[in-house]
C-alpha cells in the first residue's frame, strides 16, 4: 500500500511520528484522537476522527497507521486491533522526549 499515514493519538509522540513519516517521504493524512474536536488543527495536522474509526473499512483499504498512543496498554490493544482489521502499520521509533516541533535556525 503507498496510501497515506493516519496517526492514532495527538500528542507528543504522535506529532514526532507525524514528522518522521513526513521526513521519509510518506505522506500524513491527519490524526485520530478521543479528546479533540473533529477538524481541529494540531500543529499542522487536522483531527479526521475519533480512534474507533481506525477500523472502518474506508480507513483500512486507503491508509496506513501509525499507532502513537502514550499508555503502553492502550497502544499494544490498538496495534493489535489494527492488526485483526486487517490494516497496514507503520513502525517509527520515537523517543518519549523527542519533540516534533522543528527546531528554529
Amino acid at each position: 500500500m503507498t496510501g497515506s499515514a493516519v496517526i492514532l493519538g495527538a500528542g507528543d509522540a504522535a506529532l514526532a511520528a507525524a514528522a518522521l513519516c513526513e521526513r521519509c517521504g510518506v505522506p500524513v493524512a491527519g490524526l485520530l484522537d478521543d479528546d479533540l474536536e473533529l477538524g481541529a488543527s494540531v500543529h499542522g495536522y487536522v483531527v479526521l476522527g475519533r480512534l474507533r474509526e481506525a477500523t472502518r473499512i474506508r480507513w483500512i483499504a486507503t491508509h496506513r497507521f501509525v499507532v502513537a498512543l502514550s499508555d503502553p496498554a492502550d497502544r499494544r490493544r490498538w496495534i493489535r486491533r489494527m492488526a485483526e482489521a486487517g490494516g497496514e502499520l507503520i513502525t517509527v521509533d520515537v523517543d518519549a522526549t523527542a519533540s516534533a516541533l522543528p527546531a528554529s535556525s
